[in-house]
């Protein structure tokens, strides 16, 4: 394959944009114009270049994550598609089940595709699927994005994930910003079974307990309220008694789990009903995960912060990764996806302007 330099020198560009998106992020429609640069340094050889087939396969394509990755990703196949690379991106019916999903992977590899971009609905499902079914004889490389998936196989090249380390650092950031690093802080997780959020909880924790004076409100077994082994009933009734024994001092509620979208609204519900704190021992409430309703609640003061994934960058960047692996044969083994911080004060800056676009948000 006759390769260029200006097309590798535009692609090293690119790339470092998606690099520098932890806490920063750089808006699809921001970086278009590396990718006309592309484009027209390519122009010259495409004619000796094979045409790559390329599918994106996601647990779906609707909703306030995968409906805002999907919009990334198809403006990311429109740009490649003027280089002669051919792509689509799809997602099973029901988004619990993974024979469905594996369905469209083996329609993939039957039309032949060059790389997937992957995110599984199921980690051990999918995962023993492409551990069996891509073969030396019949596979391609895969790009993960967002999704584990637990599967023994080569042709996993790159995973995007979650910056799980980062995200639990800027979560007791913010409970420290807005205690001043005094009081108490409780985190609520998603529960201890899924090992890459508790480990975002874990985090958030050990900065807290390391680098303030913070004191952990819930300092039984590993100090982390885990919302999947509890009823809401149980969950109010826990926040009731947290804050009800701490009423003199400020008070961190670290909402950190993220596949519960109920839990933040039991969370103030029942704080709200609670009677006033003092001025000096106010509640602040931080919470994983970016939608038009916690948007919302931000705005009129309801949460203090928001740590939010950036989904459409997320599944604008995965197919260029990928193409540049085919180009190249080298790519990072781990990508950190982007996210950004958001605070009332923070919503002017350039960095949550570019976010809440992405985020589909006319602000």
């Amino acid at each position: 394959m006759k390769k260029t330099i200006s097309f590798l020198s535009a692609f090293a560009f690119i790339l470092l944009l998606f690099a520098a998106c932890k806490n920063q992020t750089a808006s699809p429609s921001d970086t278009a114009s590396a990718s006309d640069t592309i484009v027209a340094s390519t122009s010259a050889s495409s004619a000796h270049a094979r045409q790559y087939l390329i599918a994106c396969i996601y647990p779906e394509t609707t909703g306030d994550y995968w409906g805002v990755a999907y919009n990334g990703c198809m403006q990311a196949l429109e740009e490649l598609s003027v280089q002669g690379v051919k792509g689509y991106c799809v997602a099973p019916a029901n988004t619990e089940d993974a024979a469905l999903q594996t369905a469209l992977l083996d329609e993939a590899l039957a039309k032949g595709v060059d790389g997937i971009v992957l995110s599984p609905v199921n980690a051990d499902a999918v995962g023993a699927y492409v551990t069996d079914t891509f073969t030396e004889e019949n596979g391609c490389p895969i790009v993960l994005m967002t999704n584990a998936l637990n599967a023994d196989s080569p042709w996993v090249r790159c995973r995007a994930l979650e910056d799980i380390q980062g995200m639990g650092e800027d979560a007791a950031r913010l409970a420290e910003q807005a205690t001043d690093g005094q009081g108490y802080f409780v985190i609520l997780g998603t529960g201890m079974f899924n090992s890459s959020w508790a480990t975002t909880e874990t985090v958030s924790s050990g900065y807290l307990e390391k680098n303030t004076s913070m004191k952990n409100a819930y300092p039984m077994e590993d100090g982390i309220w885990w919302s999947k082994q509890a009823t809401n009933e149980l969950t109010a009734q826990f926040l009731q008694d947290i804050c009800t024994s701490h009423p003199d001092e400020p008070l961190a509620l670290l909402v950190l789990a993220n596949s519960d979208p109920t839990l933040l609204d039991t969370v103030l519900r029942t704080t709200e009903a609670l009677p006033a704190r003092p001025q000096n021992a106010s509640l602040y409430i931080i919470n994983y995960g970016f939608s038009e309703k916690t948007y919302a609640y931000l705005q009129d003061d309801r949460i203090y912060g928001i740590i939010g994934e950036d989904p459409c960058l997320a599944g604008y960047s995965c197919p260029y990764s990928l193409l540049e692996y085919l180009l190249t044969g080298e790519i990072e083994w781990y990508i950190a996806n982007p996210y950004c911080v958001l605070t009332q004060d923070t919503l002017d800056t350039a960095e949550s302007q570019k976010y809440l676009v992405n985020m589909g948000i006319d602000s």
